[in-house]
């Protein structure tokens, strides 16, 4: 048995990746904060979280934080894009880092910066 990267016990020949993480819940956690800071349900900013791989290899990837859908109605579609901006993610709404600390330094910086809560 070793300690791969994630921190799991493994047996040497298999790799294994988590699909859901108290890390991965944290931070959907957050997200969630912060959607309802922008007045918006954490259902109308589906967001996802993961290890997203490079290769063929098990060691080399990126994380990736993306939010797939946008509420239907204008105002809650600009504070959504809002809410991406100050994240920092691209126009496809999307927020990829080597490690897992940068996507949670963007969260807490957006945090940092929303309004305060707000009731939807």
């Amino acid at each position: 048995m070793t300690y791969n990267q994630y921190n799991f016990i493994t047996p040497n020949k298999y790799k294994r990746h988590s699909l859901l993480s108290s890390s991965s819940v944290a931070i959907l956690y957050r997200i969630s904060e912060l959607t309802r800071r922008f007045g918006l349900n954490p259902s109308e900013a589906d967001a996802t979280f993961g290890l997203v791989k490079d290769g063929p290899e098990d060691n080399v990837g990126h994380f990736m934080l993306a939010f797939d859908s946008v509420p239907g109605e204008p105002e809650k579609a600009e504070r959504m894009n809002q809410m991406l901006k100050l994240l920092g993610c691209n126009e496809d709404g999307e927020l990829t880092a080597h490690n897992m600390g940068d996507i949670e330094d963007a969260i807490d910086h957006a945090l940092s910066l929303a309004p305060r809560s707000r009731s939807i």
